[in-house]
């Protein structure tokens, strides 16, 4: 199955292949096999929907992506830098930036062109947040339809791990921008840490990542005036928005803009390192193959013994009807002891609803005559 899949997936190209391979890939989850399945097939996955022209399979991609107990992809290295330079080649921020904040939830960035193509995502998202919106709305209940009460053992509190439960673009975005910009010390990394705190408001990192930042070679312009702007606009959400803003506004600034900023460095990452990553990815597909060829080999021989071990059982048990029969005279007496012994075996006792009805049940007279019964007519 494991091996299947992953050639289904190279494979699939029509609609309804791309609809079967998904229907798979969910039934196989749901089966203990799901836990010795190959990276190479969520990687195939990854691909086959993501060459897949109608706007609806790559909607379907991000579905996949997001629903990790029904399905287990997870993207990596190569497949994350093709769905990033996919969407943003076609102008769309949006689901870039979902891409970009994967993986700030399974916390890998030490690819350099990830981190760029990551933060560049997020921030082109920021400044033009194309196509709208950034999650599809929940159906609307019909306030005619009758309500369903469900009975449940207990009920859950209430929690937010700020990880997993984050839901809305400016908090994923967020903490995508801080995370990520964190890892680097270069103009871009800085400003992206800075707009990443205040969009996720998290006014308390702000004010440290301030003081971090005091002694540095400075932050994009344009991004101290956003963070200016977001403090002004958070309200009670942040009780000292003032005293922040002034803090933030006494950074040193840089006057190259931030977008184009992270242009460069992505541009400048890949052209460093792309002639790698491809060696890495040949490297990646020849050692897939491999361990596919030696799985497909540990199950032939597997197969191969058990069909050996059928066989030997199948010929040890016509040896012995054969020797019982070509000694069945010799052995005469011992036979019809075994069958006595199996036919005079006392027997189990039987169920107590069994032997009431025993013992209800009277014995018939022999000499019994049933009385004669006159049938009246009225008249």
């Amino acid at each position: 199955m494991r091996r299947c899949g992953r050639q289904f997936a190279v494979n699939a190209v029509t609609d309804q292949q791309l609809d079967d391979l998904q229907d798979v890939l969910h039934r196989f989850r749901r089966t203990p096999l799901t836990t010795g399945a190959l990276p190479s097939t969520g990687h195939a996955l990854v691909r086959a929907l993501l060459a897949a022209p109608d706007p609806e399979r790559r909607q379907r991609l991000l579905d996949v992506l997001d629903d990790r107990m029904n399905y287990g992809v997870f993207l990596d290295t190569h497949t994350a830098n093709m769905c990033m330079d996919t969407f943003l080649k076609e102008g769309n921020y949006r689901d870039a930036a979902k891409i970009a904040t994967h993986l700030m939830l399974q916390e890998d960035w030490s690819d350099p062109i990830n981190r760029a193509l990551a933060l560049y995502s997020c921030c082109a998202y920021v400044e033009n947040p194309v196509p709208e919106p950034w999650r599809q709305p929940d159906p609307e209940e019909d306030p005619k339809a009758e309500t369903e009460f469900i009975r449940v053992k207990y009920l859950r509190n209430e929690w937010n791990d700020a990880h997993f439960d984050l839901r809305e673009w400016w908090e994923l975005c967020g903490k995508t921008l801080a995370w990520v910009g964190a890892s680097g010390d270069q103009l871009g990394d800085r400003s992206c840490q800075l707009l990443g705190w205040a969009l996720w408001r998290q006014w308390d990192q702000l004010r440290q990542c301030c003081d971090r930042l005091q002694g540095s070679d400075g932050v994009c312009r344009d991004t101290l005036e956003r963070v200016a702007g977001l403090l002004a606009d958070a309200g009670d959400s942040c009780p000292d928005a003032a005293a922040l803003s002034a803090r933030v506004s006494a950074l040193p600034a840089a006057d190259a803009p931030l977008l184009e900023t992270l242009r460069r460095a992505a541009e400048s990452a890949v052209a460093e390192h792309e002639p790698a990553a491809v060696a890495q990815l040949r490297a990646t597909y020849a050692d897939w193959e491999r361990r596919r060829l030696e799985a497909l080999e540990q199950q032939r021989q597997a197969e191969e013994r058990a069909r050996r071990v059928q066989a030997l059982e199948e010929k040890r048990q016509e040896l012995r009807e054969r020797e019982r029969l070509l000694w069945f005279f010799d052995r005469e007496e011992q036979l019809l002891a075994e069958v006595d012994r199996q036919w005079n075996r006392p027997q189990p006792p039987k169920p107590p609803h069994v032997q009431k009805l025993l013992r209800k049940k009277r014995p018939t007279q022999a000499d019994y005559v049933p009385p004669h019964v006159q049938r009246t007519h009225n008249q």
